[in-house]
């Protein structure tokens, strides 16, 4: 691990520079932090291996850098407190039963009978007497009623937990804060499911009799979650979406589409592979973008969810290469125009949203094209995971993304390279030919 061992050395030195003379502030102060970062990433157990939050993890390595300082064997000082924090670490693994209310009505869901897991979280039904005992406790220890009573509700209703149905997870982890953050991550995967095989497919013709406006669900997160340890209530936790929770249930179209579609998703359930935490992620964006009011924000998280989906997540592609690369999923059953001025429009608009902040009109159209390129793109990744490799799926997009006569050219080409290149064998072949002759004229030991 000989750059890890540098950037122990490189802290170690930012370290005994900040025991100087206190230098007015200035963009390179940080540094030290940034090699933190940098040790995180290349010790071997990882926080989430550990089960502790990224602060604490990155707190403990801080610690051990500031303690080798004078060290005559810095390295080798470094590795065995490493071992030691870790070792403590595992050892402050605690339970923690979490409770909360969801806005989905699970009894019209099929599959929703019996225990849910997705990334190693799992999630069960619970009662409402269950919820309301600890609830009770809760309000006596903490401000839980207080945050209860300020939410808005929408008339008739005054109780936010109206229509609510009550889950719980038991999760080990160091620290009530990196369980929650894991189940809110696992929570927004599943949500990404419900709303995916619910509205997957369905435009606004077949969404005209809804209350609510085109490519939108009542579907949310939790408002709250309450974290229970040792049978007695530990904390609570709130969410910052403070969108007034309605009941959401599948009937009519969103109910038959459901029963068609959620069990070709997958599970989830252990350690995913890259391309399922392609489309995990892909999910995620999707709910938020069908659950949020905000057409901007829709439009962002629905791009995000592309990124994901066409692999292009965390590569160096262009802004337009996730709409170009999603198109190609859905032109078989759509027959879908490339439609180059589309794109550029979409383009701009997501460009001065993500990096200048400016306010764009966002119309239905917009966002209708970004749904549909979603969802062809997340039923086509979910439905052919086992089927082809990343790099199947790769080759796929790039020349999806292309025209027509772009991607006959390059078969074209490829064919062209291939002719030659067998040429070229047959020539090296007559060679090998000639020169074996010339070893068995000249009798050669080979």
């Amino acid at each position: 691990m000989p750059q890890l061992h540098t950037y122990i050395r490189e802290a170690i030195d930012e370290v005994e520079d900040r025991r100087g003379p206190t230098l007015p502030f200035h963009e390179e102060h940080d540094s030290f932090d940034v090699l933190i970062d940098l040790i995180v990433d290349e010790t071997e157990s990882t926080h989430h291996e550990l089960r502790v939050s990224e602060d604490t993890y990155k707190s403990k390595i801080e610690e051990i850098i500031e303690d080798i300082v004078d060290s005559d064997d810095p390295i080798g000082d470094f590795d065995s407190q490493l071992d030691e924090v870790e070792e403590e670490l595992r050892d402050e693994l605690q339970e923690y039963r979490v409770l909360f209310p969801l806005n989905f009505v699970h009894s019209s869901a099929p599959g929703f009978d019996s225990k849910i897991t997705i990334r190693e979280v799992e999630f069960t039904r619970t009662s409402h007497r269950v919820w309301e005992e600890f609830q009770e406790e809760a309000s006596e220890e903490s401000y839980l009623d207080e945050f209860l009573e300020g939410f808005p509700t929408e008339e008739p209703q005054t109780n936010p937990l109206a229509h609510q149905y009550y889950w719980e997870v038991t999760y080990e982890a160091v620290e009530a804060d990196y369980a929650i953050n894991r189940i809110e991550s696992a929570l927004r995967v599943l949500l990404g499911k419900i709303a995916f095989a619910s509205q997957a497919f369905l435009n606004r013709h077949t969404m005209r009799n809804t209350i609510w406006r085109y490519g939108t669900i009542s579907l949310n997160d939790p408002l709250c979650f309450i974290v229970i340890q040792d049978d007695e209530f530990l904390t609570f936790y709130t969410s910052t979406d403070y969108t007034p929770r309605r009941r959401y249930s599948l009937s009519g179209n969103s109910q038959d589409r459901f029963e068609e579609v959620y069990p070709e998703l997958p599970d989830f359930g252990g350690e995913l592979s890259e391309l399922e935490q392609h489309l995990a992620s892909a999910l995620k964006s999707y709910f938020q973008a069908i659950s949020e009011p905000d057409d901007a924000a829709r439009l962002r998280h629905y791009w995000q969810c592309l990124e994901a989906v066409t692999l292009t997540q965390d590569e160096n592609y262009g802004a337009a290469d996730p709409l170009k690369r999603a198109r190609a999923t859905a032109r078989p059953q759509l027959d879908f125009e490339i439609n180059e001025d589309r794109i550029e429009l979409l383009t701009d608009k997501r460009n001065s949203i993500f990096h200048e902040g400016g306010e764009q009109n966002v119309s239905e159209g917009d966002i209708q094209y970004l749904k549909t390129l979603a969802d062809y793109s997340i039923y086509f990744l979910a439905t052919d995971l086992e089927n082809y490799s990343i790099e199947e799926f790769e080759d796929f997009y790039y020349f999806g993304s292309k025209s027509e006569d772009s991607i006959l050219q390059s078969k074209a080409n490829r064919e062209k390279e291939i002719r030659e290149k067998e040429e070229r064998i047959d020539e090296l072949g007559t060679e090998i030919e000639s020169i074996d002759q010339i070893i068995e004229w000249l009798d050669l030991d080979e």
